[in-house]
């Protein structure tokens, strides 16, 4: 299936962060979690981490977490993402057929649509893609078409 959601806010940040491995998601999660923020997200890789959230979690929060977490954790870079809305395509299919995500990917990047974040659990059944808010109802609309799409062939080869 497809679902979505309006309303996201995506947080960075970015360390080198050496002696601090261990240490550093936990302390920019311990931030949100004081601030009482309920966390949505949480992608991240080697140095970066995407802390996203409900834009009204946050509001009104926002500027005491980021002077927070640059006093307390002293990351070198912070980004924030606004307007950002979630589109999330859930299936067996996914994790069954090699290809599946590039090819909802490359559905998105057809209809001239930036992905701006993109989520996929070890399991595949689960692919978040996050857009413009702007772009939300486009994005919705061409996954369903890439899924009709997608069913149509795979019943002519059954």
């Amino acid at each position: 299936g497809i679902t979505g959601k309006k309303g996201f806010v995506a947080m960075s940040f970015e360390k080198d962060i050496g002696s601090d491995r261990l240490t550093f998601g936990r302390k920019i999660l311990q931030v949100f979690e004081e601030a009482m923020v309920m966390v949505e997200h949480v992608p991240s890789s080697i140095g970066t981490m995407t802390v996203v959230v409900s834009a009204d979690e946050i509001k009104g929060k926002e500027e005491s977490i980021l002077r927070r977490i640059r006093r307390e954790i002293d990351p070198y870079s912070m980004k924030v993402e606004r307007n950002l809305a979630l589109v999330a395509v859930v299936g067996q299919r996914i994790a069954d057929v090699i290809g599946s995500t590039y090819q909802i990917l490359k559905a998105i990047a057809d209809q001239n649509i930036g992905v701006r974040l993109v989520i996929q659990g070890v399991n595949e059944i689960t692919l978040i893609v996050g857009v413009d808010e702007k772009d939300f109802e486009k994005t919705v609309e061409c996954l369903y078409e890439y899924r009709q799409k997608a069913e149509k062939e795979q019943s002519e080869v059954d």
